[in-house]
């Protein structure tokens, strides 16, 4: 079984990592592999030269490969939603099914064998939920045996001085994190005018964040991954980060075992995928997978020189299925205008689980 290294992310003043072609309110749950390697890379270069060269390692011989940063509450760890529904005796898939966006640990051991339990589907808040639940408006699916795992303020309330546990209809309302707009303002440099406008921000509960899991070998790679979380932790993650958004403390937590995704079968990314060379391209395309992709564009800054706009490229999103063969590769973004001072890449390295299911 592949080891994923766990690191989770705590995060001081809230996170805004948006959408290409979405305005500034809207922001991600969730931080993908590619945008996490991308703010790696910058804050290498603003550490030392070389940074083009030390992500392009990663185009060859890899040192370790990432996942996108998922929801963590407590004790409970979030995945991506497969994009295909599992098969379930006598539910049917439906807006439910679309509106959920992450299941728990416990929820994908299920998934991954592609067919779970009736009980296990969750009901509607007002109803009595049976072995499975969600939390965040529908959008997280868990299990009773996971509800233990929650951090105490998410899952109990003060009543009479003392803590007492939520009943199954109240804690389906309890949200991991939560968004809102925060006011901004926008200064003419000509005219002095100014203009308000709104930013989108996810501030997480307490006890709660975003986890990533790294593949690879022990060693020199992972002591320079960890100077550049800490580096980054203090500069922030995402956009936003001269207000303070994105900034963070980072925590090892114990290694997680998952299915391989060896052999012929199909895998569920768990990052951002693009295919490097045939062999790829068939792994995406045979006739037993399903994906969902995702168009990422944007601007890019080095030091010393003004933010150009990248090359946009399609990748396969997190939960998609795809020959589990699939390795991935970076694609080159560099801006086609201007000089930019080194190369650019938009990591899509396959790291996946195995899917068992149909």
């Amino acid at each position: 079984m592949p080891t994923l290294h766990i690191y989770e992310l705590r995060f001081r003043a809230g996170l805004h990592v948006g959408r290409h072609g979405i305005g500034q309110e809207a922001a991600l749950a969730h931080v993908p592999a590619d945008t996490l390697f991308a703010a790696l890379v910058a804050i290498r270069a603003q550490m030392r030269a070389g940074a083009g060269a030390w992500a392009g390692r990663f185009a060859h011989d890899p040192p370790f490969r990432l996942t996108s940063a998922f929801p963590f509450a407590g004790g409970v760890r979030f995945f991506p939603r497969p994009v295909r529904p599992p098969v379930a005796e006598g539910v049917a898939f439906g807006k439910q099914w679309r509106k959920i966006r992450f299941v728990s640990q416990g929820v994908l051991e299920h998934l991954l064998k592609g067919r779970v339990p009736a009980e296990l589907w969750p009901k509607p808040p007002e109803e009595k939920p049976a072995e499975g639940l969600t939390l965040q408006g529908g959008t997280l699916w868990l299990t009773q045996a996971e509800i233990e795992k929650l951090p105490e303020e998410l899952r109990t309330k003060t009543k009479n001085g003392k803590r007492e546990p939520l009943s199954d209809e109240a804690l389906q309302r309890r949200n991991v994190w939560g968004q809102d707009k925060v006011p901004r303002v926008m200064v003419d440099r000509l005219t002095n005018a100014s203009q308000i406008y709104h930013t989108g921000r996810i501030v997480f509960a307490p006890g709660c964040g975003l986890w990533f899991g790294v593949q690879g070998t022990e060693g020199g790679a992972f002591g320079d991954l960890e100077e550049l979380l800490r580096a980054l932790g203090d500069a922030g993650l995402g956009a936003e980060r001269s207000v303070g958004y994105g900034a963070f403390t980072f925590t090892r937590a114990a290694p997680l075992q998952l299915p391989d995704a060896n052999g012929g079968g199909l895998m569920m990314l768990l990052s951002r995928f693009y295919p490097r060379d045939e062999n790829d391209a068939a792994a995406l395309t045979r006739g037993d997978s399903a994906y969902d992709l995702v168009y990422v564009a944007g601007r890019v800054s080095a030091p010393g020189v003004a933010d150009q706009r990248r090359r946009g490229v399609r990748l396969a999103a997190e939960g998609s299925l795809l020959g589990s063969r699939a390795m991935g590769g970076l694609a080159k973004v560099t801006p086609e205008v201007g000089n930019f001072p080194h190369e650019v890449y938009r990591y899509g390295l396959a790291l996946g689980v195995g899917w068992g299911g149909g």
